[in-house]
This record gives structure tokens, sequence and C-alpha cells, in this order.
């Protein structure tokens, strides 16, 4: 009869604390609340900075692209500036 006393009161004690972890009060649950608004707000900030990083991504390949295409103009202004000079040297 002890010896099941003690196994069961062995098995009982872990169970009653596990229990007693596993209910939240009202400042836990406040707790929670708080982190999980925190934790939200955080997804909607770095969702709103993955976007802000697109858009300047695609600001930046547009301004490459202009950078290049400028590149092209003025080297070809600079070829038909100098066949120009080099048809007023013949002259």
């Amino acid at each position: 009869m002890r010896k099941k006393l003690q196994v069961l009161t062995l098995l009982a004690v872990p169970l009653l604390l596990v229990a007693g972890c596993t209910t939240l009060g009202a400042s836990d649950r406040a707790l929670l609340d708080e982190v999980k608004a925190t934790a939200d707000e955080a997804n909607r900030n770095a969702q709103a900075a993955a976007e802000a990083a697109r858009r300047a991504e695609q600001s930046a390949a547009a301004s490459a692209q202009a950078a290049q295409q400028a590149a092209a103009d003025a080297q070809a202004a600079s070829e038909k500036a100098d066949r120009i000079f080099m048809q007023l040297q013949r002259k």
C-alpha cells in the first residue's frame, strides 16, 4: 500500500506542477497579447521594408538602364563630333 502511495505521489506531483504552469493569469495573458501585437507589428514592418527594397531595386535598375543609354548617346555624339571635325579638316 505504501509503495502504491509513493508511485501515485511520484506521478501526481509532476502532473500538478505541469497543470500549474499551464494556467495563465490575467497578467500573463496581457503579456502574451502584447508580445503577439509586437510580433505582428514587426511582421508588418518587415513586409513594408521588403516592398521598399523591391521598389528601390526597380528604381536602381531603371537608373542603370538610363545611365547606359546616356553613355551610348554620349559615345554616339562624340563619334559624330569627331567625324564632323575630320570633315572640316579635309576641306
